[in-house]
């Protein structure tokens, strides 16, 4: 089911709306340059980190909380 709806998802074009993307370079399911060319696509904000692997707020939960808290000060 995922694949298909993966398959199907079409990314609109923009959105009125601040955006936070944040990914982990240490990723095994997902590479980070997907996150990082849709947060550019969609003017978002973007962070990398990286040490964290797929589960990153599990990985690093204070690195995760830091760039969230930031973003939601703003």
């Amino acid at each position: 089911r995922q694949l298909v709806a993966a398959g199907l998802f079409r990314r609109p074009k923009k959105i009125d709306v601040p955006l936070l993307f944040l990914a982990s370079k240490q990723d095994k399911l997902v590479n980070y340059r997907n996150t990082r060319d849709l947060a550019k696509a969609l003017k978002g904000e973007f962070h990398l980190c990286e040490s964290a692997g797929h589960d990153l707020t599990l990985d690093e939960p204070d690195w995760a909380i830091e760039k969230i808290s930031g973003f939601l000060k703003r």
